[in-house]
């Protein structure tokens, strides 16, 4: 059954890490409703809020590789 799933993501380095957040979330592109994402104050961390539309593996195992990449935090609410 498909959830709605509302995905938190902070990117420390940026800079640096961008391109393997990117591809992740591009790899997910099917089932993302949604993406923002803002720099911080300092500019030097990355914010992105995802909302998806799939079951829950899926939206767990987003949330598990974007947290496989160094100095990337995520966690997620199901609706």
């Amino acid at each position: 059954m498909y959830k709605i799933g509302v995905i938190g993501i902070v990117v420390e380095n940026r800079a640096e890490r961008a391109d393997d957040v990117q591809n992740i979330i591009t790899r997910y592109g099917d089932a993302v409703i949604s993406r923002m994402g803002v720099p911080s104050f300092d500019r030097y961390t990355g914010i992105i809020t995802v909302a998806m539309e799939a079951d829950r593996k899926k939206i767990s195992d987003f949330v598990h590789e974007l947290e496989a990449v160094d100095g990337v935090s995520a966690n997620y609410c199901l609706v």
